[in-house]
């Protein structure tokens, strides 16, 4: 299934009230993607920041999380805004 984790179809899943950046190199592309994974899959009525958030201290090396924040910092719109505030929220935990 196209979108899926494992899908190795090429084809990119939809993120709404994303901008497509064509600046991003393939290891950023994926980070971005990745990021926007885990804010979709937070159970409805959980607070998706902080939950992005929590998975990206848990799970994300130093340089990974250091990598999406230098990606939103150039390209703002290449995030949803619960991404963005996530990202916002780690370097705060640091």
């Amino acid at each position: 299934l196209p979108g899926v984790q494992g899908d190795r179809s090429g084809g990119a899943a939809i993120v709404v009230g994303v901008t497509m950046t064509t600046g991003l190199d393939r290891e950023e592309q994926h980070l971005v993607s990745m990021a926007h994974q885990i804010a979709a899959n937070v159970p409805a009525g959980r607070d998706v920041p902080s939950q992005v958030c929590a998975h990206l201290t848990s799970f994300w090396s130093p340089v990974m999380r250091q990598r999406l924040a230098a990606v939103i910092a150039r390209s703002p719109g290449a995030v949803t805004p619960e991404v963005a505030a996530a990202v916002r929220s780690v370097e705060g935990v640091r």
